[in-house]
């Protein structure tokens, strides 16, 4: 046995899986009101058990998820697929930085995930040789977080927005090289009070020049977020008539007609209504609210956008 070649390999080989899980997924209530974003079921599988099933199939089996919002919803999956769970107390307040936070220490050879992405063919591996953020192209102009690389696939810059370019969609694999410096860069930026609305990408953005990380170029249909209940429709045809959620049952009823025809899905955000929903119907908008009297339906002053 080569044990020089052994331990050359071994520092590849990927230690664990955290999936962040916290949020509340706004851009999809009524349905997250229920159900976190990650646990609803995407052509009759959830998310995050797809996502943890290819992480197992690759021999990944330490994984952490750090939950926030309806926490109690993942505790199934402690006994299901032996995860284990970390809470994010601040899920509510703060971004995805925040989350990274309470893990920091299991930071090595590590895979990130998002648990609300759904992902067709598996991009994970025993072992990895170096850190990388899962990319797609995208044609035309985009709002999302195009990338600038050199001729080895190395991510030099990015910005928010752009055209005809890759974006930042789906996991990421830090090294354990990568880890040791990002972990405290993470500590550093977490106790910055202006930084509770940061993505852990942040850091990443505002520190190219020392955290190396590469492309891992995907085809366009192979990993998915879906960042409305629209979008979902379009992929899984079984949310146009049925979403399985009290409240889009009962706006249909109340209106006699299929759950496609609301559209235009979003919170209220007023400190007086954060138990109601805007939706809309046929260019007009509604608002729904959860009463413990009996919910109601109400025009809204505006029309659609």
């Amino acid at each position: 046995m080569n044990k020089s070649g052994d331990s050359s390999i071994n520092k590849y080989k990927v230690d664990n899986a955290i999936i962040l899980a916290a949020g509340f997924g706004s851009r999809f209530v009524p349905l997250t009101y229920d159900t976190p974003k990650g646990l609803l079921p995407v052509l009759g599988e959830r998310m995050i058990e797809r996502q943890i099933k290819q992480l197992h199939a690759a021999g990944i089996t330490d994984i952490t998820l750090v939950v926030g919002y309806k926490k109690e919803a993942f505790e199934y999956l402690i006994v299901e697929y032996g995860v284990k769970l970390v809470y994010n107390p601040e899920y509510s307040v703060k971004n995805s930085l925040s989350s990274l936070y309470y893990v920091r220490h299991l930071l090595r050879n590590t895979y990130i995930l998002t648990s609300d992405n759904w992902i067709r063919n598996s991009l994970y591996h025993a072992y990895e040789p170096h850190s990388w953020y899962s990319v797609n192209y995208v044609h035309g102009e985009t709002p999302e977080w195009c990338t600038i690389t050199d001729d080895n696939n190395r991510i030099l810059d990015v910005t928010i927005g752009g055209h005809d370019s890759y974006i930042m969609n789906g996991p990421a694999f830090l090294s354990e090289e990568f880890s040791k410096r990002f972990a405290v860069l993470l500590e550093e930026y977490y106790n910055l009070p202006e930084t509770s609305n940061y993505y852990w990408e942040n850091i990443i953005l505002e520190h190219m020049d020392e955290l190396e990380i590469y492309c891992n170029c995907q085809p366009d249909d192979n990993v998915y977020e879906f960042e409305n209940l629209e979008e979902l429709r379009c992929f899984d045809a079984s949310y146009k008539t049925n979403s399985n959620n009290k409240a889009m049952a009962d706006i249909a009823a109340h209106f006699n007609i299929s759950e496609e025809k609301i559209t235009n899905l979003r919170c209220l955000k007023t400190d007086s209504d954060e138990n109601a929903f805007l939706f809309c119907i046929d260019n007009k908008d509604y608002v729904f609210r959860f009463n413990p009297q009996g919910n109601s339906i109400s025009d809204y002053p505006n029309q659609c956008l």
